[in-house]
């Protein structure tokens, strides 16, 4: 009952104040269990903050010692950087991940946990702009030096009189992303997965990793 009160407590000062717990690295109180986050025994909500400048820097949000809330994480050193905000489980707005060694520049923008725009380049040897409007991909991408067009979900190809056509969505009731395969307009396959650009679980291994790494600077101090 007293751990009630405290949560009912604890929610009506964050909604009157608009602020929430902020921990600083390293913490020995901050303590890491299953991939759920605990200060001092209790799962934790609030921000974490990161602020070595020769390792990771920013910050990570967490509701009830999970991703939760907007996150910001970057590694000068090694060029990397990685923002994201989960609500509720899923994406929501504007997702960056950028990794000079694996030569990814990716920008990803979700609604409702679905994706809606997907910017970038990948080793500089791809290079992609798709808006999705009403699940479907509007726009364009380069693959060494070729272009492809997508409009109203279509790409169209021609070669030798043959004629096929690539159908790429989002599915507006599941939120996962789809190809149809078209060959002289008969069906030649289908397939959806689940809309993994990067995935809910490469995020959190980002963000505990993080975590233990800079919190195990601590230890020996």
């Amino acid at each position: 009952m007293k751990k009630g009160i405290f949560i009912i407590l604890l929610v009506l000062m964050v909604l009157s104040c608009g602020t929430s717990k902020k921990v600083a690295l390293p913490d020995k109180d901050i303590k890491i269990e299953n991939e759920t986050v605990f200060l001092k025994n209790e799962k934790y909500t609030g921000k974490i903050n990161l602020k070595d400048k020769n390792s990771v820097s920013g910050f990570i949000t967490f509701k009830d010692g999970h991703l939760d809330g907007p996150t910001e994480l970057k590694n000068d050193k090694k060029q990397m950087y990685t923002k994201f905000n989960i609500v509720n489980n899923q994406f929501e707005g504007e997702t960056v991940v950028k990794n000079a060694d694996q030569g990814i520049n990716m920008t990803v923008n979700y609604n409702n946990g679905k994706i809606v725009k997907l910017l970038g380049d990948y080793s500089k040897t791809v290079k992609y702009d798709i808006t999705f409007v009403d699940g479907l991909a509007n726009g364009w991408f380069e693959s060494e030096g070729e272009k492809f067009v997508f409009s109203d979900g279509v790409l169209t190809l021609e070669e030798d009189g043959i004629i096929t056509e690539v159908k790429y969505y989002v599915n507006q009731e599941t939120g996962d992303m789809g190809m149809e395969f078209f060959i002289n307009g008969k069906s030649a396959g289908r397939d959806e997965k689940p809309n993994k650009v990067f995935g809910m679980e490469y995020f959190r291994i980002i963000a505990i990793s993080s975590i233990l790494e800079e919190n195990s600077k601590g230890k020996d101090k």
